[in-house]
């Protein structure tokens, strides 16, 4: 028995013997803010800093850095960098890829639709005008943000970018999406803002995960998009833009929230805006609207109205919306306040500045829940005793009106907030 413990141990040890020879200890993963280091331990590197600071002027990149095959996270901050390496499309467990140009990054490698594991890809400054077409094999994709660049376009293959949450785009010369872009079956945040798109294809309504569509400030003529597939659509932006019409119904939207519409060229207000059982904000400023019709009630939600800047002479009777808490008239010249307006118990904020406004009703004190009133560039002479009871009050702002001192301190003495008017202080 004692001679069957010995080889036992024998074989043991001689086990333990090979393991030592065999086993590698754990790479130690290492982050590098120096590319020259970085590419002196190539497999060590988990993430990687490229910036003008520590490495100079550079324009391109050597393809030595494909060997970093353990490397998560790149960021480059180069202004003058024109390429990125084909070996780039090597990293195959890079995650996060960030560059930063000054405008001087002329094309994209096709080599980059290899990076199977990258989930967010950000370019600032690009000069190149399309994607690859490769773009669409990331297939781990969740984030895509370009900033200040060139692209006019995106690729049809977006459509295989099926774990794409994020698509931004700003401050670039885009003209168009590709009807493919339907194919985005679970996006749910679409940013174009200050680009050149035209229109927006039919196939956005396809989108049926998109919580949140902003199209800020592009040039936007008409949107009569059937939207009755968006389930999710919480929030719709196409304000600062071109449009004449907007003819997509909103009522088959169940979480349809707010609906931007400012700085356009409407004329009528956009008869799909009725019978939306989630809206709680409308944004119509700033178009030459006008009338608001009776069928606003219909959306009985509301609790954002935003009608400055509009060519209204008075509104409907918005009483019945009881959950009213926040209202825009400004910039209105001639708006008869009728006082069904002051019925609104629950207003909090009432906006009425530059309207030609010369007397206030004293139906404004049955507002106890108002806490900001800004009557800014009227022609006020007074206000009623009644202001006393706004006792929530925490806002008043009168600037540019025609009171005198002596008025401007009684309206102090009888509200429990500070009262600026530069004239009286």
């Amino acid at each position: 028995m004692k001679n069957f413990f010995k080889i036992i141990s024998v074989i043991f040890l001689f086990a333990c013997d090979e393991i030592e020879e065999t086993y590698e200890l754990p790479l130690e993963l290492k982050i590098f803010h120096s590319l020259e280091e970085a590419l002196e331990n190539p497999k060590s590197a988990k993430q990687l800093s490229i910036n003008v600071k520590n490495e100079g002027d550079l324009t391109t990149l050597p393809e030595e850095i494909g060997k970093m095959e353990n490397l998560e996270e790149l960021i480059i901050l180069l202004p003058n960098l024109t390429k990125l390496p084909e070996s780039i499309g090597k990293l195959e467990n890079l995650r996060n890829l960030s560059i930063t140009t000054e405008n001087s990054l002329l094309e994209i490698p096709e080599s980059i639709g290899n990076l199977s594991k990258l989930q967010s890809l950000i370019i600032w400054g690009g000069n190149f005008g399309h994607f690859p077409e490769s773009l669409g094999k990331l297939s781990s994709l969740r984030h895509l943000q370009i900033w200040e660049s060139n692209l006019v376009g995106l690729p049809q293959s977006i459509e295989y970018l099926k774990t794409l949450r994020e698509l931004g785009i700003y401050r670039s010369n885009l003209e168009s999406l590709p009807s493919q872009m339907g194919g985005m079956e679970n996006l749910q945040q679409l940013i174009i803002h200050e680009c050149k798109l035209e229109s927006v294809p039919a196939e956005f309504g396809l989108l049926k995960s998109l919580k949140s569509a902003d199209f800020w400030k592009n040039t936007i003529a008409s949107f009569p998009i059937d939207l009755s597939g968006m389930e999710s659509l919480e929030r719709l932006d196409l304000s600062n833009n071109n449009l004449i019409e907007f003819g997509a119904d909103l009522s088959p939207l169940p979480n349809l929230k707010t609906i931007i519409l400012n700085h356009n060229n409407l004329s009528q207000y956009p008869v799909g805006i009725k019978d939306s059982k989630a809206l709680i904000e409308i944004a119509l400023a700033y178009n030459p609207i006008p009338e608001i019709p009776q069928n606003i009630l219909t959306n009985t939600e509301l609790r954002n109205i935003v009608l400055s800047g509009t060519a209204i002479n008075t509104l409907p009777d918005l009483s019945s919306l009881s959950r009213l808490i926040s209202l825009s008239l400004n910039d209105i010249e001639g708006l008869e306040l009728n006082d069904h307006i002051f019925e609104n118990k629950n207003l909090g904020s009432l906006y009425i500045n530059n309207i030609g406004l010369k007397e206030l009703s004293p139906k404004i004190g049955e507002l106890s829940k108002l806490n900001t009133l800004w009557a800014t560039n009227n022609k006020l002479t007074t206000l009623p005793e009644s202001i006393q009871n706004l006792q929530n009050i925490q806002t008043l702002v009168l600037e540019n009106n025609n009171f005198d001192c002596e008025e401007i301190n009684r309206i102090r003495s009888l509200v429990n907030t500070q009262v600026a008017y530069a004239s009286c202080n």
